[in-house]
């Protein structure tokens, strides 16, 4: 019957319907699959690239920390006086670093010998 055949042409459009949205949800599950890859790769690729600075960065602390012994040592070497002329021209922040890392017992002669209003 007519009526029939309208039912069943319906339920054929919706069937149609209904494949071509599961055909599109496939299409985006896949393309979803392949950013999960590309973004679980580079996540990996991120976390190497963050290991490697960190490892950089513990070299250069490193390497600065044996820097500023050498220099310390200098100048725990030098007689006070001729230490002191040297700070009394040193730029402030260098002053402190090097003196933060002297022992007391060698800084206290050359902060002695050291202009007052510089050693204060």
């Amino acid at each position: 019957s007519e009526a029939e055949r309208t039912l069943l042409l319906d339920l054929r459009r919706r069937r149609e319907t209904l494949e071509a949205r599961g055909r599109t949800l496939d299409e985006r599950q896949a393309a979803m699959s392949a950013a999960e890859q590309k973004l679980a790769a580079r996540v990996a690729e991120l976390n190497a690239l963050q290991a490697r600075l960190e490892a950089l960065e513990a070299e250069r602390r490193k390497h600065d920390a044996a820097n500023w012994l050498g220099l310390v040592r200098t100048y725990e070497a030098m007689k006070p006086r001729e230490a002191a002329a040297i700070f009394d021209a040193l730029d402030m922040q260098v002053l402190l670093a090097v003196l933060d890392r002297m022992s007391t017992r060698k800084a206290a002669p050359v902060l002695a010998a050291m202009q007052p209003d510089r050693a204060r």
